[in-house]
């Protein structure tokens, strides 16, 4: 994933509507300190199968495309996608509800088309702010696996140092009992010399 600051950023469009692509694509001509890249799909299948190649940055999708409806077309992104920050498109104020709900599972940001069209630089905004917002999860994810194995490691070493110290009192304990045992034996050995002696 590249960092916000970059120069350059390629943008995945899924929109099968060619007046909104337009739309979204002069927007983002926009941007006087980065350069956009837009590619653009109209379908869920040719969004999954360009990802597959790699080299995007960021997603901008519209919920409702000819082989997806709805919020399973986030979910499914978000799934062949999960470290790519993804921005929904909303037809309506009325799709609100759903762009919400992608939220809640992992989308960016979301805007509504006629957002696009009145602040266009504003797309260009969100998807900067979305692409540094993804890359400091990660770098929070990772460094919370990081800190995960470092205490599984210390939980792991601390169970080795208690089993070697438990180790340590049995092997006492037994030295112990076997000089004990071994004191009676040269005791009980005297007793029968000095018995031997006195007959």
């Amino acid at each position: 994933m590249m960092n916000a600051s970059s120069d350059r950023i390629t943008v995945l469009l899924l929109e099968d509507n060619p007046r909104d692509a337009v739309t979204v694509q002069k927007a983002l001509t926009k941007a006087k300190d980065v350069r956009f890249t837009v590619e653009q799909v109209r379908t869920l299948a040719e969004a999954v199968a360009r990802l597959a190649r790699g080299g995007i940055d960021v997603v901008v999708t519209d919920l409702a495309v000819p082989d997806s409806q709805g919020l399973d077309t986030f979910v499914r992104l978000h799934t062949h996608a999960p470290d790519l920050p993804i921005v929904v498109l909303t037809g309506t104020y009325e799709d609100e509800r759903l762009a919400i709900q992608a939220l809640q599972q992992g989308a960016q940001d979301y805007l509504i088309k006629g957002e696009v069209v009145l602040h266009g630089i504003l797309l260009t905004r969100v998807l900067r702010h979305a692409i540094e917002r993804k890359r400091i999860e990660e770098e929070l994810k990772t460094a919370k696996q990081a800190l995960e194995q470092r205490l599984t490691d210390v939980a792991w070493l601390s169970q080795v140092a208690m089993d070697r110290e438990r180790l340590i009192v049995e092997l006492k304990q037994e030295l112990a009992a076997l000089r004990e045992h071994l004191s009676g034996k040269q005791l009980s050995a005297q007793e029968d010399t000095g018995e031997s002696r006195r007959w």
